[in-house]
């Protein structure tokens, strides 16, 4: 009778144990692996980074960890995310420092709403919701985030994504059963280009306190909790040119940058200080930096850490064995991109992609002098430092083409042509 019962109570036990790898696994399989991906090398990295970075797509776009490693030898993680507001940014940081403690918080506050998800919000609110939270392991400060951000609404629909990604399985792609390693550490591309017109700073103006309210956007909570860990904090405004447009943005942002004058909080206003950038062939729309803006604003953020802190002069060899194959890894996703926009005869999205960069040059020719009169051609060339030339002209070929040389060597990759 005994043995009965202790093989009963051992074949509940490997049931249960079996259910449970069973839920675990199928809600991996069939979860959606974007954001998880995002934030694998995160949760994998054992040694501190030395900056992390907070906010909304802006931060996404514009700002290139693994280009801070082989500009700066700075190890940083973009940690931000689609349409996150700075209430759902604070909830990122408090979960991340469980897990590192950086010398220094980049935390954007370009898109301030302070709005939470609820019933009646739209399905894309609700899905930049799980893009920030589903990455999450299950911990106290993951039910207090959901319950913030969520009014208890659905909240196991936050906390076991599996009741969300159950009938998912006719979306199932090869990411789905083989992840790739991530390129960019946190950060993404938009390799696109809308040509926008310049806009001015509106002015000093501010808001008064009563509409201007800190503590409903967490603020003094995302200082403190930075400050209790001896981290740096750095307030942040992403560039964007259409929100200049906005009469409502620079009161606010004024206001986020007095309030941070009070706390002795540095602020940097990417937004207003963007002089760095061309409007002509930076942006991916509006609001977004493509990939020659991101370099530079990346190259930017660089220059402001190390003339402010001081870094660890050496890493492990393992830390720098792991960056130097991250660095590799990001050079050939660059090298694809760059081939994929010559296949589909992209020529603005090639520029921009070998625009500025230390892992390839190129040469430029063109069949004739008309090519040289293409007002936005010869602009990204100029941007290039190969502004087109009669010496450029090369009557044998059949558009411009594009030499693409390995940087580090001088040798020849491959030749692109377009047609225009």
């Amino acid at each position: 009778m005994k043995h009965q019962k202790l093989y009963t109570a051992v074949a509940i036990v490997l049931f249960v144990v079996l259910l449970v790898c069973s839920t675990l696994g199928l809600e991996h399989l069939l979860k959606d692996k974007n954001n998880y991906i995002k934030y694998n090398q995160f949760y994998e990295e054992t040694e501190n980074f030395d900056v992390l970075f907070f906010g909304s797509s802006r931060v996404l776009d514009g700002i290139m960890p693994i280009q801070l490693w082989d500009d700066y030898g700075i190890r940083g993680y973009n940690m931000a995310q689609h349409g996150e507001n700075v209430l759902i940014s604070y909830w990122q940081l408090k979960n991340a420092l469980q897990y590192q403690t950086p010398k220094v918080v980049f935390f954007d506050i370009s898109l301030f709403a302070a709005e939470i998800v609820t019933p009646e919000s739209e399905k894309e609110t609700q899905a930049y919701l799980h893009k920030s939270l589903d990455h999450m392991p299950l911990s106290l400060t993951k039910i207090r985030a959901v319950e913030a951000l969520t009014e208890g609404f659905t909240v196991n629909e936050y906390l076991f994504p599996l009741t969300m990604y159950h009938n998912r399985w006719n979306e199932l792609t090869a990411q789905d059963f083989y992840e790739a390693e991530p390129a960019f550490k946190g950060a993404e591309d938009r390799v696109t280009l809308e040509v926008e017109s310049d806009a001015d700073w509106g002015g000093d103006e501010a808001l008064d306190r009563e509409t201007f309210d800190p503590d409903r956007l967490y603020l003094d909570k995302v200082i403190e909790m930075c400050r209790e860990k001896d981290i740096e904090i750095v307030i942040t405004c992403m560039p964007a040119v259409n929100m200049k447009l906005q009469t409502y943005f620079y009161p606010a942002i004024n206001s986020f940058e007095e309030y941070c004058d009070e706390y002795g909080v540095t602020f940097l206003n990417f937004c207003r200080d963007d002089a760095f950038l061309n409007n002509q062939t930076d942006y991916a729309d509006g609001a977004h930096l493509n990939p020659s803006g991101s370099r530079k604003l990346t190259s930017e953020i660089g220059a402001y850490l190390t003339e402010t802190y001081t870094f660890d002069a050496e890493a492990s060899a393992r830390v720098q064995e792991q960056w130097d194959t991250a660095y590799e890894n990001y050079r050939l996703t660059r090298l694809a991109e760059i081939r994929n926009c010559a296949a589909t005869q992209d020529i603005y999205g090639y520029m921009m992609l070998v625009s500025g960069t230390k892992e390839f040059d190129v040469r430029v020719s063109v069949p004739s002098k008309d090519y040289i009169q293409i007002e936005d051609v010869k602009t990204y060339l100029e941007e290039l430092g190969h502004p087109l030339s009669e010496a450029s002209v090369d009557e044998s070929l059949a558009g411009v083409t594009f030499t693409l040389i390995d940087a580090r060597d001088g040798s020849v990759i491959e030749e692109h042509t377009f047609g225009l």
